[in-house]
């Protein structure tokens, strides 16, 4: 039963957003990583009282950088009242919480080596499949518009999307499948080349270039890493050599603008990191949609350019920067113990590794998205669960 529980798990996560999209379900489930994550707290909470677990020190300090960076969330929200709605306060802390506690809570449970057990042949197989199956479509839709693709042109093609609301979730789905199938071939040493390639055009096929310079780095680290792995200074000039090159056309667009709102949100965090030394200006309040629903005094006094369209509604541009809402409401102590929490996350994800490519491309994706989205927020309890999985398939066997 618990078998066919995560095997079902993982297929919603990797598929999510076409599941909530194309079935009439209730507003309430689009709730579900929120549910989750109550849920995961409670079991971890449970679990810690009735074995007696001991917490290790570096996830003792992990769990204690989250209650300051909450305080000091909280502290902002008082001292400057940007939000006076706490229901929105609240929501915000815990979307905050729900990438860094989830992960923590379960990798000191040892769920990764769990929930790796019920990867199996079959289920791969299933993964396989879906990969031929979103590729094929995507090779058609370059040649004839089957209804699966971004109203727009980019170099001469519409962006491929398949059945997803919008290409970044192909990206994200894509992403999730190649280390997934990385992952269980080095465990069962085959070679899964063929796939490995029809992902990375998939990822390609979707013009996006967070996208375009992931698939950059993971062919650099998958064929050429061991090539520089002895003089690191070569490896990572390699790699953000690549990652420039690929995402230079985006970057010179963007300072083409004279005012684009992804500038006008880093801007503005800057502005709060200096306006509300030292907490920062709280949650719910800038930077993220919650805020614009909240209709946060903020953006009063920061402009952010087609925050409104004329028919009232809110426009997502709003996530559009993911850092700048972890340096705005949180402030410069904040935002360093949130550097302190992600890289003690990422050493706990890497120890007692055997093959850390896939845990390496994972955290890649998540740095380069962050630049331009709020993935952790978005997207936290998918990569969670998925970062534990990778994390249990690719761990040492013990003797």
């Amino acid at each position: 039963m618990k078998k066919i529980f995560i095997q079902l798990l993982l297929i919603f996560i990797l598929f999510s957003n076409i599941f909530l999209n194309i079935t009439e379900l209730p507003s309430f489930v689009n709730y579900w990583d929120e549910l989750l994550e109550f849920l995961i707290i409670i079991f971890g909470f449970m679990i810690f009282l009735k074995h007696k677990k001991t917490i290790k020190k570096n996830y003792f300090f992990m769990y204690f950088a989250i209650i300051i960076i909450v305080l000091l969330g909280i502290g902002g929200n008082i001292l400057f009242n940007y939000v006076s709605d706490y229901s929105y306060i609240i929501k915000d802390m815990v979307s905050f919480c729900k990438f860094p506690l989830s992960f923590i809570i379960l990798k000191n449970l040892n769920c990764d080596e769990e929930f790796s057990k019920y990867i199996t042949d079959g289920f791969i197989n299933l993964i396989k499949l879906s990969i031929i199956i979103i590729f094929s479509f995507g090779i058609i839709s370059i040649f004839k518009d089957i209804g699966m693709s971004q109203n727009e042109i980019r170099y001469g093609i519409k962006p491929y999307m398949f059945i997803f609301t919008h290409p970044t979730y192909l990206v994200l789905s894509s992403l999730f499948m190649l280390v997934l199938i990385d992952s269980y071939s080095f465990k069962k040493e085959k070679s899964v080349l063929i796939y490995e390639i029809m992902l990375i055009i998939i990822i390609l096929l979707t013009i996006r270039t967070k996208g375009v310079v992931i698939a950059s780095l993971y062919l650099f680290i998958r064929y050429f890493g061991k090539v520089f792995e002895k003089n690191k200074i070569l490896y990572y000039l390699g790699g953000a050599s690549i990652a420039l090159t690929m995402a230079s056309e985006k970057l010179l667009l963007y300072a083409s603008y004279n005012s684009s709102p992804r500038e006008a949100l880093y801007r503005g965090s800057f502005t709060l990191i200096k306006r509300c030394f030292p907490f920062g200006s709280g949650f719910a309040t800038f930077a993220s949609h919650i805020s614009g629903i909240a209709n946060s005094l903020v953006y009063d006094f920061i402009t952010i350019p087609y925050y409104w369209v004329e028919n009232g509604n809110e426009m997502s541009v709003l996530g559009d920067a993911g850092f700048a809402y972890y340096f705005g409401q949180f402030g410069i102590f904040g935002t360093l113990l949130f550097g302190f929490l992600i890289l003690n996350i990422y050493k706990i994800s890497i120890e007692e590794i055997d093959n850390p490519l896939p845990i390496k491309i994972m955290w890649l994706y998540i740095l380069v998205a962050l630049t331009t989205e709020s993935i952790l927020i978005n997207s936290g309890i998918e990569l969670v669960f998925m970062l534990l999985i990778i994390c249990g398939l690719n761990k040492k066997e013990r003797i």
